[in-house]
C-alpha cells in the first residue's frame, strides 16, 4: 500500500468515527491540475494548507463547534506539528489524530493549546 492509499484509509476511519459520534464531516477533495497539453493530474490540497478534515456539530445550547483535524501516523508526529503550528488559534478545536500500528492498533489524539500540542487522554473529551 502506498502512502496516498494509506492516508486515505486513515482519513476514512476518522470520518466514520466522527460521523458515528454525530459530527458533520467535510474532507478535502482532489482538484484537477493541467500539467501540459492533454495531461491532467489530481492533486490533494488540505483545508488552509494544513487540515485533512473539517467537522461541525451543533451543541444542545445552539452553538456550533468546529474541529480541524490532521490525520497521519505516529511516525510523522513532529512534521505534522510543524505543518499546523502556525495556524491561528481560536478557529475551533485543532487536533492531530495519529495512527499507532502494531498490536492494539489505535489513534492517539493531540489537541492544540497555549503550549503547543498536548496528548488528549480523556476519552470523553475526544468524543465531544
Amino acid at each position: 500500500m502506498n502512502k496516498r492509499a494509506k492516508g486515505k484509509l486513515l482519513v476514512s476511519k476518522v470520518v466514520k468515527l466522527l460521523e458515528s459520534w454525530g459530527w458533520m464531516v467535510e474532507v478535502c477533495r482532489p482538484r484537477l491540475m493541467f500539467i501540459g497539453p492533454g495531461r491532467v493530474i489530481q492533486k490533494e490540497e488540505d483545508f488552509f494548507g494544513a487540515w485533512d478534515i473539517w467537522a461541525f456539530r451543533k451543541e444542545p445550547e445552539g452553538n456550533f463547534v468546529t474541529r480541524l483535524i490532521q490525520v497521519s501516523t505516529i511516525e510523522n508526529l513532529s512534521s505534522k506539528k510543524k505543518q499546523v503550528q502556525n495556524f491561528p488559534s481560536g478557529y475551533g478545536l485543532q487536533e492531530l489524530w495519529l495512527w499507532v500500528s502494531g498490536r492494539g492498533c489505535h489513534f492517539r489524539t493531540f489537541q492544540a493549546g497555549p503550549l503547543g500540542f498536548v496528548e488528549t487522554t480523556d476519552k470523553d473529551r475526544i468524543l465531544k
